[in-house]
């Protein structure tokens, strides 16, 4: 809703032509709470006019991310008058991600959003919520979700701790 937002309606500026989807998803840290960028990526739209540019603060813990009434959908112009500083990065390609550092600038970040993707979508097809579901599986069902994996892998050139630190980020694992 524009009225919690951290910025005025009066304020908001045209930053930018993009040539792709506007829509995007951001967190309240930034929209509401006022809170800068601390972390953004691609993935592939979910839908017509999505860019697919999801935007975090960063310090947003599992349970803060699970709740969809703690984001929302908005242009990416409304969150670049938020944050200039990610213009230049919105052409970069679907599966890109950046953090910022210690110094307050961007860096590209390694990790493969797109991998991410595709297992979190095994994961779901499955049903799996979280490492003991996933390991307490009969072994027909179990070798069933570890294929799909391996060709998710095999796909994005895995290595088993690129699969692994993956797998930690999905089932909320990662230390904070």
């Amino acid at each position: 809703m524009t009225e919690d937002l951290n910025i005025q309606s009066d304020d908001m500026k045209d930053l930018f032509c993009h040539n792709e989807g506007e829509a995007c998803i951001s967190t309240d840290r930034i929209m509401v709470d006022g809170k800068k960028i601390g972390y953004m990526y691609r993935e592939y739209p979910d839908f017509d006019g999505d860019s697919g540019w999801r935007f975090t603060a960063g310090d947003e813990d599992v349970e803060y991310m699970e709740n969809p009434d703690n984001s929302g959908l908005y242009s990416l112009n409304t969150v670049a008058n938020k944050d200039i500083e990610i213009i230049m990065f919105l052409d970069f390609p679907i599966g890109t991600a950046f953090y910022r550092d210690e110094t307050g600038n961007f860096v590209k970040d390694s990790f493969n959003v797109l991998a991410r993707q595709e297992i979190d979508a095994v994961l779901y097809e499955f049903n799996v919520n979280n490492r003991d579901d996933l390991n307490s599986r009969e072994q027909s069902e179990l070798t069933a979700i570890y294929e799909k994996l391996k060709i998710i892998k095999e796909k994005f050139n895995l290595s088993d701790g690129d699969e692994e630190e993956i797998l930690a980020d999905i089932f909320g694992e990662c230390e904070q």
